[in-house]
């Protein structure tokens, strides 16, 4: 068997040469990720299995793992290096306002972002968040950790030689200015862009598919699929709604700091019909701002 290190190169490989993008190591300044909207309860660590709750307004750096608990209400929205959002406490009024909490915040987006929503019974690390100037652009190095659940994401148009990788416990998925769906036994869709996903094989070779917009791969199938009309729109309804591009919107939520173990047989990943209803992508007449309104 091959060692980790070398499979891992591999698969690099293949990716970078579907994609052709690269970010340099040279020159680039770290950045971070801002939890900016929750729903149910999530923890993270940075290190030696120590676990503290997530909350709203938190920021994480390279080497933070976040999960998220079992519920498939549950989710965290992270807004990846650059976003230039603010989170404050501002809160709801009226006579059905919630009383005021500590862990009550609202978030109102500034720009067109990169955003990760780490869906329920998921766990993601940040491997790499890092910016560079060159002139007129600005490249980005991003590159997570899926290593149980399900993600959706968003990613804004990318210039040359920025880098948007996922690693998968089996192999990487690479995106290009998209939004997208993964999980983390490799099933991929894209919403609009492009992406391509590369896996090892039984014969541990690399087999690299390209999904373009409006495309789904199943690795169980090794086949791409268009994407059912119904799910396609609830991914560019997703998208509008954790990446707000123009005024500035304010979206209500409460965060619950108990911490709760992400299920060893329980995930998001490899369920679903394909039709739009698994892990809350068929609710095609709720945002999930007005599915978690209706949950509090």
């Amino acid at each position: 068997m091959k060692d980790t290190h070398t499979i891992k190169g591999l698969i690099g490989c293949a990716i970078a040469l579907v994609l052709i993008s690269s970010a340099s190591a040279q020159n680039m300044a770290p950045t971070k990720a801002q939890v900016v909207r929750m729903a149910g309860r999530a923890r993270f660590t940075t290190g030696n299995n120590v676990w503290q709750p997530v909350k709203v307004g938190d920021v994480y750096g390279a080497g933070t793992v976040i999960q998220t608990d079992t519920s498939d209400k549950s989710y965290v929205d992270l807004v990846l290096g650059d976003g230039k959002g603010s989170v404050s406490s501002d809160y709801a009024t009226g006579p059905q306002a919630a009383p005021i909490t500590a862990s009550m915040a609202s978030y109102q987006p500034q720009s067109e972002q990169n955003v990760v929503r780490v869906w329920g019974n998921t766990a993601l690390g940040i491997e790499n968040l890092a910016t560079s100037h060159t002139g007129a652009d600005v490249v980005s190095d991003t590159q997570l950790d899926l290593k149980q659940g399900h993600i959706f994401g968003t990613v804004k148009k990318m210039t040359a030689g920025s880098r948007y990788e996922i690693k998968l416990p089996n192999g990487v998925a690479g995106i290009r200015g998209t939004s997208y769906d993964l999980w983390s036994d490799g099933r991929f869709r894209i919403g609009s862009g492009s992406g391509a996903i590369s896996l090892m094989g039984t014969d541990n070779q690399p087999n690299t598919k390209v999904v373009p917009g409006g495309f789904e791969y199943n690795p169980t199938t090794d086949q791409l699929s268009a994407l059912p009309a119904n799910v396609l729109n609830s991914m560019l309804r997703l998208e509008q709604d954790v990446r707000v591009i123009g005024a500035p919107q304010t979206v209500y939520f409460t965060s619950d700091h108990t911490i709760h173990h992400v299920s060893p047989t329980h995930g998001h990943h490899g369920h679903g019909n394909g039709n739009g209803d698994d892990n809350n992508q068929g609710d095609e007449g709720q945002t999930s701002s007005t599915k978690t309104a209706a949950n509090h």
